[in-house]
């Protein structure tokens, strides 16, 4: 095996008046380019100019993977809330463009801008299941603020407890307010009995009935948290709640619904602390907002120490992933590290583990900071002594020289030249020299492709 996983054959990214044949090429060959270097190292960057077709690699790259891979489990793409539209509608046109009918029909998309929607789309059933995933960028920071993971933690907090029969009771008539779901109340006044009593993983098949739920309302993930969480805070605050309506009803409301949100941030901890989720490949596009390691999303993928539990949320999560950026160069070289050091949040575990392992995966990252920081030094040191030369260093032989390429040009060769004009030759080989080192190593970890300079040739007037 020579790719992470197989380029799909019956991709064809030829698109008549939007992609060209020449573009469609070379768009194939760096998807498969991209699986293949997956294969054996954790990450990728892909820093195509804009308009060279990133999002059309990366959808081929996403759906080569969704459909080879182990159980289908699905490719997650994380993108920022300003492009949630475009991506789902890139992928559409794709899947109408670029793939044949009944292969379209198989690959479907799922969007997700909140932590309990992600949980949802990943725990469907395999008919269901969807093979790409668009995550926003903010979603795993949302929590679980959601009204039916809301009446899961109430529900739990009454499993046993003395007195729960009468307050589950009494609830069926004000988790319309406290849920703020008066709409499937209205549909049928006895429907959180009915819920209360039935286990979540049982709700899908009642809201059935009203036509409200498409997926299973409480994820997996969650429900099965629930019984190691402390709900002793929220089941004091439900006895508060005044059985009829009175002046002082919707405070009571509005005071039981903090605490029950509250009592969700333990239940994410929770259900974070006991995720195991192996997923195949993330994409993550604008990955240039990855180069602070302080912001959130970054914090994502933090993965401290080998031997201790992953930090972030989606640490330990995907076999591989890809970032997408077209200004990869335009950060720096220390920044640029700093987003390479992203990979470290993959899976080191299992069979797909990246050539070497984590240990290799350091000393390479170090190779190339390394590299890099003596190509910066020499590109410096080139400045200062180009900055140190006079008129007088322009002399060749006997006269100084008014042109700049014909000097540089006597000047490489060496022969009649001041010793400060012989400095600047020198530290330019050096620098040269350590530049084309580093450009070696980034070409492992960055695909760039950048759009002709020239205009096409036209036909003479």
């Amino acid at each position: 095996m020579t790719s992470l996983y197989p380029y799909c054959s019956e991709i064809d990214l030829h698109v008549k008046g939007r992609i060209s044949a020449e573009d469609a090429a070379r768009q194939r060959t760096t998807a498969k380019e991209v699986l293949k270097r997956l294969y054996q190292q954790p990450g990728l960057i892909l820093a195509d100019e804009v308009g060279m077709g990133k999002t059309f690699v990366a959808i081929a790259v996403a759906v080569s993977v969704a459909l080879k891979n182990h159980g289908k489990r699905p490719v997650v793409i994380m993108i920022p809330s300003s492009l949630k539209e475009k991506w789902p509608g890139d992928f559409a046109l794709f899947r109408e463009k670029c793939l044949p009918k009944k292969l379209a029909e198989q690959v479907t998309c799922g969007r997700a801008e909140r932590a309990v929607e992600f949980l949802k789309l990943l725990d469907d059933p395999l008919p269901r299941r969807k093979s790409v995933i668009f995550l926003t960028h903010g979603a795993m920071s949302r929590g679980l603020t959601d009204s039916w993971v809301m009446l899961a933690l109430i529900q739990q907090s009454l499993h046993g407890r003395k007195g729960s029969v009468d307050l589950r009771r009494a609830l069926a008539r004000t988790l319309g307010d406290l849920l703020q779901l008066k709409s499937i109340e209205n549909k049928d006044p006895g429907i959180w009995g009915r819920l209360l009593q039935t286990p979540p993983s049982e709700w899908l098949s009642i809201l059935h009935e009203f036509g409200t739920e498409t997926d299973d309302p409480v994820p997996e993930s969650v429900w099965k948290v629930l019984p190691r969480v402390d709900t002793s805070k929220v089941f004091k605050a439900l006895t508060n709640i005044p059985l009829r309506k009175s002046k002082n009803y919707d405070e009571h409301i509005l005071k039981t619904r903090k605490i029950v949100k509250a009592g969700l941030r333990d239940v994410w901890q929770e259900c974070l602390s006991k995720l195991r989720l192996r997923l195949p490949l993330l994409i993550l596009d604008e990955a240039h907002h990855l180069k602070n390691p302080d912001t959130i999303l970054a914090k994502l993928f933090e993965s401290p120490d080998v031997d201790e539990v992953a930090h972030g949320h989606l640490a330990a999560v995907f076999e591989r992933m890809l970032f997408l950026t077209a200004t990869p160069f335009q950060l720096g070289h220390g920044e640029l590290c700093s987003v390479l050091d992203r990979f470290d949040g993959v899976c080191w575990k299992g069979v797909r583990v990246p050539d070497g392992g984590r240990e290799a995966f350091a000393t390479k990252k170090e190779k190339l900071r390394k590299t890099l920081d003596s190509a910066q030094e020499a590109a410096v040191t080139l400045d200062h002594a180009w900055g140190r030369l006079t008129t007088e260093d322009l002399r060749i032989g006997d006269s100084i020289s008014d042109n700049a390429e014909e000097w540089w040009s006597q000047a490489r060769r060496g022969h009649d030249i001041t010793p400060a004009a012989l400095d600047v030759v020198s530290c330019f080989d050096r620098t040269k020299e350590r530049m084309a080192a580093a450009q070696r190593q980034l070409r492992h970890w960055v695909i760039r492709h950048l759009k002709n300079r020239l205009l096409p040739d036209t036909a003479a007037e």
